[in-house]
């Protein structure tokens, strides 16, 4: 089994990336049933044939850090703020912004070196990479929600016994991705205030939450992104609307 992040291989998952978008799930309880149940429709016999799906895992929201204050959408203009890859490099040019693109691993010292000015991540990133002691202002605008798939070899899967291939099979559903969807996202609002009693501690400025117009204004201007998605199939924006389709579906109570 492996965990597979569709934006780290570039070009070999084009619709896949549909879950790297910016502004498209708004929430992890959502994110993670919708896009497996849309996986199952359009991908599994296509981008991820060699594989069989098991799980489609949310990360929570990525907001804005960095050493220079975001507040409106002029703010990018001039900055050098990080990517990883096609699509988080057009959000960020989309922004105003000038895309840098740096590995996970090399962007604290990105960011104390000054080479890149901010990033966009989850609020676990402040700890476990370190953004704690690199940067100073944070706006919370949960501008990509990444869903990573737990997969495994489709070989392996299809050798299996036919009783251990229905415990699979049983734990492998949008149902199930939802329950730990909902499980994890229940973890972002703590992580939250733990960064928040940090900053205070460390005299840092409180997180700025983004308006919802001026987020408005933040959604006209990456619609460039989505639209770019849309164009590069026949039927890319029923595939689209299929997707947000399936965000209400599991976004109603």
């Amino acid at each position: 089994m492996a965990q597979l992040a569709t934006e780290d291989y570039p070009g070999l998952f084009p619709m896949g990336v549909i879950s790297e978008l910016p502004l498209v799930f708004p929430s992890t309880a959502a994110a993670g049933p919708a896009y497996h149940e849309w996986l199952l429709k359009y991908a599994a016999a296509t981008e991820l044939k060699d594989v069989q799906l098991l799980l489609a895992a949310p990360m929570w929201g990525q907001h804005y850090y960095g050493n220079k204050p975001v507040e409106t959408l002029e703010d990018f203009g001039g900055m050098k703020i990080r990517c990883s890859g096609k699509q988080s490099a057009l959000i960020v040019q989309a922004l105003g912004a000038t895309p840098i693109e740096v590995e996970t691993g090399d962007m604290f010292s990105a960011l104390d070196t000054g080479l890149i000015e901010g990033t966009f991540f989850t609020w676990s990133g402040y700890f476990a990479f370190g953004f704690k002691d690199v940067t100073t202002y944070k706006t919370e605008c949960s501008l990509v929600m990444p869903v990573h798939l737990i997969v495994m070899n489709k070989q392996k899967y299809d050798s299996l016994p036919a009783d251990i291939k229905a415990i699979f099979d049983e734990f492998s559903t949008p149902e199930v991705s939802q329950k730990y969807a909902i499980a994890h996202g229940a973890l972002e609002a703590e992580t939250k205030a733990s960064v928040a009693g940090l900053d205070a501690k460390m005299h840092k400025p409180a997180i700025y939450v983004l308006p919802a117009e001026e987020k408005a204004r933040w959604a006209a201007a990456v619609q460039s992104v989505k639209d770019e998605w849309v164009a590069e199939f026949p039927n890319g924006q029923a595939m689209f609307d299929d997707l947000l389709s399936l965000i209400a579906k599991y976004s109603a109570p």
